[in-house]
């Protein structure tokens, strides 16, 4: 590639890009720092501090573990609820207005958390439970749902059906590369300066993706009220963002009967990402207890090295690998191929009882992210180009209720298998990856189908920004 065919790339996938690496940086630097206040604050509580916290027993540990667990269920919780309400009526809302406020929101939500958590770590007297508004701060203006729903709708604005989930992928990559600098800065800040410091960090990207977003996304798309009832052949639609015809029309974007069994495939999608979210929070919220607990006892600091080389190797598979993979393989099989990948990882996670074991498996499940970007590119291909947001934010509400159930299955389910095999979890995970593989089946099947001239003027509708062809295509839609 030419100088200039390098700088022109780099321009367009370097705009909303950044935004959510600085975000997924912020907040993933502070799950864990958060999660490892919350073990030592239970731990002052419980036990008073000092050296009894210093040097647990295994039973001290359990117990404190336990106690943490229900805490991390609750700040889920409060995050997820309100996140998922509220990006149901701004997806909608945003195919009308931009995308720009609506990516800005989270930026926010997830500076004021970053502050109520450096507030709780200089003051340590301050109760663990206290932990919560930080999550409620978040889920307030959208959290994790809409920053995902605002990115991924801008992508389908700009980007080509053929060439979505490649851009999808370099989405999902920021997501992994953000995850791998998390893990270093958290576990060597935590061990060697301090839970203020990395709670101020979180908050100086979030502060950074915030001016990234006021001064270098455009505003896309934006249209009048009139070019809305237009393109939709509906009544004007008011302006408010918090108005009950946005959560009907993001309810009508997931539900409305559509040609070649699309209301079908949506649903199967929804299904499977439901099942991978699950999976993922299960994970999320049950591995740092897991490498700390025996026969492993993973310190912060190598906690931090793991977590980067995991995320670090996942997202140069989304970066480097899958964009050439895509240019020889069906995105569909590379999808089916991750979720195998992901299987045979959980399985070595659950029997791992040495550090080599458990790197092994990260590297196993490095190709499994591309499932999701795969999914996503799918699901915008179904939907017309005046409800983008509105099938994201619809998709990425339904995956984030499944926070709620992953952190409630996984957080009750890991303290009883303690005693017997810790591993037990990630085993659940690798049977739900099963049924995830089976559905990727069903859903090939129904595409497969599909005539080649269809889907390839389904690719070109979905993009399209022309009132009048968009008119046309709802036109042949089947609303009954």
């Amino acid at each position: 590639m030419s100088l200039l065919g390098t700088m022109a790339a780099c321009k367009r996938y370097l705009v909303v890009e950044p935004v959510i690496f600085l975000y997924m940086t912020g907040i993933l630097i502070s799950t864990p720092a958060s999660q490892q206040l919350v073990l030592v604050k239970v731990c002052r509580e419980l036990y008073g501090g000092g050296d009894i916290c210093t040097n647990q027993t295994q039973e001290i540990t359990s117990q404190v573990q336990s106690k943490a667990s229900l805490i991390s269920f609750l700040c889920a919780t409060s995050m997820s609820l309100p996140s998922v309400l509220v990006s149901l009526f701004l997806g909608s809302w945003s195919d009308r207005t931009g995308r720009r406020l609506v990516m800005a929101l989270p930026c926010i939500g997830a500076a004021l958390g970053a502050l109520t958590l450096l507030i709780q770590a200089m003051f340590m007297e301050l109760p663990a439970m206290l932990t919560i508004f930080s999550s409620a701060c978040q889920g307030l203006l959208g959290g994790y749902v809409t920053m995902i729903q605002s990115v991924s709708s801008y992508i389908a604005d700009e980007t080509p059906g053929e060439d979505r989930t490649r851009r999808l992928g370099i989405m999902e990559s920021m997501i992994f590369m953000g995850s791998m600098l998390a893990g270093v800065v958290e576990g060597t800040v935590v061990d060697h300066v301090s839970f203020e410091a990395v709670f101020s960090i979180q908050f100086s990207c979030d502060f950074l993706a915030l001016v990234w977003v006021f001064l270098l996304v455009k505003n896309t798309p934006s249209r009048t009220p009139q070019e809305t009832q237009q393109i939709m052949g509906q009544p004007a639609m008011p302006s408010r963002p918090l108005n009950l015809i946005n959560l009907k029309a993001t309810w009508t974007a997931l539900t409305r009967r559509r040609e070649h069994r699309g209301r079908t495939r949506i649903a199967i999608i929804a299904g499977i990402l439901m099942l991978i979210n699950i999976c993922n929070v299960g994970e999320m919220v049950i591995m740092l207890l897991f490498v700390q607990y025996p026969p492993l006892n993973f310190s912060n600091q190598f906690y931090g090295i793991f977590l980067s080389f995991k995320m670090g190797f996942a997202g140069l598979c989304l970066l480097l690998i899958l964009p050439q993979l895509l240019k020889h393989i069906q995105d569909m099989l590379l999808g089916r191929a991750a979720v195998l990948f992901r299987i045979a990882s959980q399985i070595l996670t659950a029997f791992s009882n040495n550090a080599w074991m458990l790197f092994s498996a990260a590297a196993l499940g490095g190709p499994s992210g591309s499932v999701t970007a795969v999914l996503r590119s799918h699901a915008s291909q179904i939907a017309d180009s005046t409800e983008q947001g509105a099938i994201f934010s619809g998709l990425s509400s339904l995956e984030v209720l499944c926070v709620m159930i992953g952190a409630g299955i996984f957080n009750g389910l890991y303290p009883t298998t303690l005693p017997g095999f810790p591993g037990f979890c990630f085993i659940i995970m690798a049977g739900l990856g099963v049924i995830v593989l089976i559905m990727l089946q069903w859903l090939d099947d129904i595409e497969c189908r599909i005539p080649a001239q269809v889907r390839a003027v389904d690719q070109s509708q979905s993009t399209s920004e022309s009132p009048e062809q968009d008119e046309v295509q709802v036109g042949q839609q089947d609303f009954s």
